[in-house]
């Protein structure tokens, strides 16, 4: 009959410890609370979707003004031709987001929110 050695029991927590720390990292970040994510070529930003503010973010072309209010998150204004982030209109659940790809900036909302149904499928 073989004994467990030492090593063999380390191996099996260091073993459980990262099986641990990688369940963490990709279900961790979803609070119940619900943030706006924002990246730009001048940095990287996270606000509570509860807060209210404007933030300004200066891109390529620009300054993109995003604002923040009433439980929602949308682009004011934009230097890019299209105005596409514009005209998308305001965003509010996890999962949804908003790009001004000519300015290089990506709006997300980030978090856990009650489930609802995309679509179905019979």
């Amino acid at each position: 009959m073989r004994r467990v050695k030492t090593l063999d029991v380390l191996a099996f927590l260091i073993a459980i410890a990262v099986s641990a720390l990688i369940a963490f990292q990709a279900y961790g970040n979803q609070s119940g609370t619900l943030q706006v994510s924002i990246k730009g070529d001048s940095g990287e930003w996270l606000f509570p979707l509860e807060s209210n503010r404007t933030i300004e973010i200066e891109g390529p072309l620009g300054e993109t003004v995003v604002v923040i209010e009433a439980g929602s998150v949308r682009v004011s204004s934009s230097p890019c031709r299209e105005k596409t982030c514009v005209k998308s209109g305001p965003v509010n659940k996890a999962g949804r987001w908003i790009a001004c790809l000519p300015n290089r900036v990506i709006i997300a909302i980030t978090g856990r929110s009650e489930q609802e149904l995309d679509g179905l499928t019979f």
